[in-house]
Formats: C-alpha cells, sequence, structure tokens
C-alpha cells in the first residue's frame, strides 16, 4: 500500500487538476489496488459469480472504477472533486489517515453499485429482477436497502433486525422459500414471502444479501418456466412454436408503424429486432434455455457490430419493450390452456 504522504499529494493533484500522467497513472492503480482485495474475497466467497458476469477479477475491477475517472471537463474528475469536497471542505485539516479512509470508501462505494450493474448487464433477467425488488422496497416497505461492508442487503424494516446475531445461510432461507412460494408469485408477492421466513426465526440476523436474494427468485422463475415446458410436452397447452409464430407476426404488424414509418428506426434495423426477439423466443419457450437470457447477446447475432454502448444507447428500449409485450401475449395464450 502506498504511504499516507503519497497518498495526499497525489490526491491533492488530481482534486486541483494538477496532476502529471504518472501520478494519474500512479492514483489509478493506487484504485485499483484498494479495490482488488475486495473483489477477490467476493468471488472466493460466492458473492460474484464470474460464470454470469462474464468478466475476470481484474476486469471487473476495471469496469467497476470506469465511470469514477469520467472528466466531463478536459482536466477534473468531477465525482471524486465533489466527494472530497462533501467528506472534508477543508481538505488542509484532514490528517493523511483520513484522506486514506476516505478513498478507499469512494472506491468500495463504487465496486459496490457496478457490481449490481454488472449482473444486470450480463442476464436481463436477472437485471429486471433487481430493479423489481427495488420498486417493491420502496413500495411495500418490507425491506430497507443498505450497504454493509461493501455489499447491498435487504434489512427487515418493520421488526427488530436482530443484527448482534450471526448471519442467516441463504441456504436455509432458500429451503424455506421453496416450501411456500408459487412459481405465479409477484416479486411483491414473493417480498412478502421472505419477510415472513426472515420474521419468523430468531436464531440468526434478518438480512440477506441483495444479488442472493435476486438469483433465488429467478430459481423461481426458471421453475415456472420448466412446469410449463413439461406441460407442454405432456399434451396440456397449444402448440407453443405457432403461439411464438402468431404473436411475433401480430407484433411485427402492430409496431412496424410506430417505429418504422415514424421514421425511429429503419426497415432492417426492425427487421433485425424481429428475427431476434423470435430466436430469442424460442430459447426460452421451446429449447427451455432460461439461464441467464442477454437480451444484447441475441440481438448481436442480427447486428455484428453492435456494441454494449450502442446497445444500451440506441436499441435496448425498443428490442426490450418488445420481447416484454411479446412474453406477456405467450403467457395469456399458455394460460389459456392451463
Amino acid at each position: 500500500m502506498k504511504t499516507p504522504l503519497f497518498v495526499r499529494n497525489t490526491l491533492c493533484n488530481i482534486l486541483f487538476g494538477t496532476y502529471t500522467p504518472l501520478e494519474l497513472h500512479q492514483f489509478v492503480q493506487l484504485c485499483y489496488s484498494l479495490a482488488l482485495p475486495t473483489i477477490r474475497k467476493k468471488i472466493a466467497l460466492g458473492k460474484i459469480n464470474l460464470d454470469i458476469i462474464g468478466l475476470q477479477e481484474k476486469d471487473i475491477v476495471h469496469d467497476c472504477l470506469a465511470d469514477l475517472f469520467d472528466r466531463r471537463e478536459p482536466i477534473v474528475f468531477l465525482q471524486i472533486v465533489r466527494f472530497f469536497e462533501r467528506q472534508f471542505p477543508n481538505i488542509d485539516e484532514a490528517s493523511d489517515e483520513r484522506l486514506l479512509m476516505a478513498l478507499r470508501q469512494l472506491v468500495l462505494g463504487k465496486v459496490n453499485n457496478n457490481i449490481i450493474r454488472l449482473y444486470a448487464e450480463a442476464d436481463s433477467v436477472l437485471g429486471k429482477i433487481l430493479k423489481n425488488i427495488t420498486t417493491a422496497v420502496d413500495r411495500i416497505h418490507l425491506f430497507e436497502k443498505l450497504t454493509r461492508f461493501g455489499e447491498a442487503y435487504l434489512i427487515t424494516h418493520r421488526i427488530e433486525p436482530l443484527s448482534h446475531l450471526n448471519p442467516i445461510a441463504m441456504e436455509r432461507v432458500r429451503d424455506e422459500f421453496s416450501a411456500i412460494v408459487q412459481v405465479r408469485d409477484t416479486i411483491p408477492q414473493m417480498m412478502n414471502k421472505l419477510h415472513r421466513i426472515l420474521s419468523e426465526q430468531c436464531e440468526y440476523q434478518r438480512t440477506v444479501p441483495l444479488v442472493a436474494v435476486a438469483l433465488m427468485f429467478k430459481e423461481v422463475y426458471a421453475l415456472g418456466w420448466e412446469l410449463q415446458e413439461e406441460q407442454l410436452e405432456q399434451g396440456e397447452g397449444d402448440d407453443i412454436p405457432g403461439i411464438i409464430e402468431g404473436v411475433s407476426r401480430q407484433l411485427e404488424r402492430e409496431m412496424h408503424n410506430t417505429y418504422v414509418r415514424s421514421g425511429k428506426k429503419t426497415t432492417e434495423e426492425f427487421q433485425q429486432y424481429m428475427q431476434a426477439l423470435k430466436e430469442m423466443l424460442f430459447a426460452v419457450y421451446v429449447h427451455n434455455e432460461t439461464d441467464g437470457v442477454a437480451y444484447f447477446d441475441y440481438l448481436k447475432k442480427h447486428m455484428p457490430e453492435l456494441t454494449k454502448t450502442d446497445y444500451t444507447q440506441q436499441h435496448r428500449t425498443i428490442f426490450e419493450y418488445l420481447a416484454k409485450k411479446a412474453k406477456e401475449r405467450i403467457r395469456e395464450e399458455l394460460q389459456k390452456n392451463l
């Protein structure tokens, strides 16, 4: 670890925009060295799943810290400047140790926030579940969302969280949750059942990791898809490929004017959307490929030059809206025969 004096001198130059290229490189490396042990520990404890995220540990660190060094102006890193201005109105009065502690807090906070983003980008299904959990936290007030030791947690809101006790094992939570959850439960219904499980026990903390909860909820949806597939194989339900074809044609007719005639998208782009959408629907409903369905990957097959940045900025909203509408209609057709 660098000496406190090095941190003070380099940090001040970063904040005042008087740094040299070498100092900038050294500062980036310092932030990297603060983040790396946390990333490694999360991987070792199973709190980061490299298979889901699809990155190596060093790439995760760089990705998590990248926007920290986003320069809105030629020299100044606004996020870093604003953070230290809030922490230390007069930086000359802060000790070297407090400056290093504050930098570690900034780095680990950035890692924590961006780990959830990486999960959401790598697995769009999981990303939507994470988003819906956050919405449910705000609406039904059964849990609070907090950061503890650099990780996002859900903590019971309407009952004593028992924070002085040992953490509860997710294996136990998952076992009890699977006994009461239904495959058609909504996220708020699942949150209610999770709250009940934690509230009815007094041996452990009533706190659970956010990403672990999202993965548990995703398992429920995956089970629901598997049951639908089993029913179809047994002859209980309509011809699923036929349903997909019908829904795709209907959606293509309805949305053509909205996106092509309006000039929002070219005919080629719209056709690429529909081809990727149909491929994704067959993967989910016919081939039961429900583990980590990534919308970006399906669209990239039909847009080879597509980057994640282009997808997020130009295509994500429309393509995922089309996917949402298609899935809703397919489920409506399936439910008619269940």
